[in-house]
């Protein structure tokens, strides 16, 4: 992001710093784009960048124990110019002040630096030497795009569509395996109460006219036993001529009874002939042959069932698909509408890409211009950036570096192991090498 011709980039004119991390006390006064910061390990040139760091950022960027172990407080001065930025650190906390080069204080300081400078703590070297992934990750929180609860939401539904698959084809396997359904089968199973009744109903019919079949077979027994009995009536009143009077009455009283059998019998007879006994062959056989039809109606209801969760399961699935590809727009909308700091940069399967290939296929060069690029992006007035591996780079990677530097108006600063470089500001058991403690400094 250029400046205006009004707003010149914000550079640090003057650092001074005491009593913070491993310093005593440094006072730097950088002159051209590259400050390099050099020395021994375990000397001071971390906290020497720690200490802008923690001036600029504040809140994160500080530890738990900002000051030298045995001093009682501590103190970092960045004069950018036009501002002069002072943090003060106590055992209770730390205090940040913010005057513009006429002392006048200033409203809101840390978030006048936060709109200064958007993140003081991005490396382009530590960016170049990503892994994919971390690059990926690094660069959307660099153009404010935070996919996590896309990712999130995207991992859930993808997950259900899974499941929902899985569950689809195996309904799809058991309707497959299930007998294809015949023609005329009912909708639902049939009672066999009903036809239970139907026969009970019949039975008890058979039973009355078996009932009435036996009364009339009795009287026609009785029938045969009057006229045996009249016979040997008549045998007795031809032989016992005293008796006849009485056999005689005993004679119309037994043909008095015969005749009302008689007509008892032909009336029952022409009942009886007109009975019908109920057929039991066929309620029979429909009971026996319910059973199958009843099979062949539980699996058509079983196959409707599995013809219904088949096409819930589908239908869930295609929703799920709907939710993901919903997803996808919307990341590739973010996507689209995100301001990238150098042309040809976009994102990939696996992460950045330049120009359409991977970000992890340009060259070294490609990648740290295209780092430092991105970290110009984020300091859109002050155009301080913090190169803490310093040391990876050879001589051509620090030529174009400064390059780089001098393009985007950026003042770098870099830490290097050791006293190699001849502009080096060495720092030594807290101190740049040369200077001495100023007296009452450190506490």
């Amino acid at each position: 992001m250029m400046t205006t011709k009004e707003e010149k980039p914000l550079h640090i004119v003057e650092l001074r710093a005491e009593n913070v991390k491993r310093l005593h006390a440094v006072t730097i006064r950088p002159d051209g784009a590259m400050v390099i910061v050099g020395g021994k390990n375990a000397q001071g040139k971390s906290s020497t960048l720690d200490a802008i760091e923690m001036a600029l950022g504040g809140g994160a960027t500080i530890p738990p124990d900002p000051i030298r172990h045995g001093a009682r407080k501590g103190r970092v001065v960045l004069d950018l110019g036009e501002l002069v930025v002072e943090r003060n650190f106590t055992t209770k906390g730390t205090t940040l002040t913010v005057t513009a080069a006429d002392g006048t204080p200033q409203k809101s300081p840390q978030a006048l630096l936060d709109g200064l400078c958007s993140s003081i703590a991005f490396d382009p070297i530590a960016f170049a030497r990503m892994p994919e992934k971390e690059q990926d990750s690094v660069l959307k929180r660099v153009l404010g795009l935070d996919f996590a609860e896309l990712d999130a939401q995207r991992a859930t539904s993808f997950a259900s569509r899974t499941d929902a698959k899985r569950e689809l084809k195996g309904l799809e396997a058991r309707l497959d395996a299930m007998p294809a359904l015949e023609a005329g089968v009912p909708a639902k199973e049939q009672s066999a109460a009903d036809i239970l009744a139907e026969i009970e109903k019949y039975q008890a019919a058979r039973a009355d006219n078996a009932k009435a079949r036996a009364f009339v077979e009795e009287l026609e027994r009785e029938h045969r036993g009057l006229g045996s009995d009249l016979v040997a009536l008549d045998k007795q009143i031809a032989a016992i001529e005293a008796t006849l009077a009485e056999a005689k009455t005993d004679r119309e009283s037994v043909a008095e009874r015969r005749d009302k059998t008689e007509a008892t019998i032909q009336r029952k007879c022409l009942e009886v002939a007109a009975l019908v006994d109920p057929d039991l062959d066929e309620p029979k056989a429909r009971l026996a042959s319910m059973e199958a039809t009843n099979r062949k109606v539980r699996a058509a209801l079983e196959r409707k069932r599995l013809e219904d969760e088949v096409r819930a399961a589908d239908q869930l699935a295609d929703k799920l698909s709907a939710q993901i590809e919903a997803i996808d727009d919307r990341k590739t909308e973010l996507l689209a509408s995100a301001k990238f700091p150098v042309e040809g940069l976009g994102f990939g399967v696996d992460g950045p890409t330049l120009n359409g290939a991977p970000l992890q296929q340009a060259s070294q060069a490609e990648k740290l211009r295209l780092s430092v690029a991105i970290g110009a992006a984020l300091h859109p007035r002050l155009r301080v950036m913090l190169l803490r591996d310093g040391s990876v780079l050879d001589e051509d990677g620090m030529r174009q570096l400064a390059e780089l530097a001098a393009e985007h108006s950026l003042q770098l600063w870099v830490e290097r192991v050791g006293d190699r470089d001849a502009s080096a500001i060495v720092i030594e058991d807290g101190m740049v090498r040369g200077e001495a403690i100023v007296e009452g400094a450190a506490e």
